[in-house]
């Protein structure tokens, strides 16, 4: 039996037609269910911004304080005799004890970097701003490792060996009543001058990468909201 050329091209037509209709509602579902995905993890970012975001700002007042505190002990050190003892007001000398320390796990906006979904942002500006906070980040918990480690291992030795400190060891934060924190009594040495001075730098060092992050992460929100 002879096939009709005509039918056959028809037949072809219907076949092209159907699988091209099949291939765009599969893009078509593809790029909806990327839009919704793309929407959640927007959601999700957020969310983690915000909470990171209020944190470093709650901890920008602590931060301020800590470098009006240590500029005064310093001021104080300063003004006396080297190589005599000076009282010094625990509310100051405590301080310099404490280094700022963020734990910067941000795990919603490390796992859709490193799992390539950071791809399904389609804007780019947002997609861009969001890559490049990882490294801000990182500067961020660098720098304070860097601090917290000048502490442990220069700072805390030289104040032990200008006086006894067990008291500014003990002794808990209470900004609420510092002037009930008694005094310490330190040797007053080139060497713990320098330390102190040291540790203004890192204290400001912490202020400035942590307002840079507040900024960085306000910034992205903004970006995000006005996008939705």
């Amino acid at each position: 039996m002879r096939l009709d050329p005509a039918k056959l091209a028809a037949e072809f037509v219907i076949i092209v037609v159907g699988i091209l209709v099949a291939l765009a509602a599969d893009s078509a579902w593809q790029n909806r269910s990327d839009r919704q995905q793309e929407a959640e993890e927007l959601r999700r970012l957020t969310r983690e911004f915000q909470e990171e975001r209020d944190f470093f700002t709650s901890e920008l007042v602590f931060f301020q304080q800590q470098v009006e505190a240590v500029e005064e002990m310093l001021a104080l050190l300063q003004a006396a005799p080297i190589d005599a003892m000076v009282s010094v007001p625990n509310a100051l000398a405590i301080e310099t004890l404490y280094s700022p320390t963020w734990d910067a796990q941000f795990p919603i906006l490390n796992s859709l970097i490193s799992s390539g979904r950071l791809r399904l942002i389609t804007d780019a500006g947002i997609r861009d701003r969001i890559g490049r906070l990882q490294g801000s980040i990182r500067n961020t918990t660098e720098n304070q490792a860097r601090a917290r480690n000048f502490y442990v291992n220069e700072l805390l030795p030289i104040l032990r060996s200008s006086g006894d400190i067990t008291m500014l060891l003990t002794i808990r934060r209470d900004y609420a009543h510092r002037e009930s924190l008694g005094e310490t009594a330190l040797l007053n040495t080139l060497e713990l001058q320098n330390a102190v001075a040291e540790k203004i730098l890192w204290a400001d060092l912490a202020l400035d990468t942590s307002t840079g992050l507040i900024r960085r992460l306000e910034n992205t929100l903004r970006e995000i909201e006005q996008a939705e």
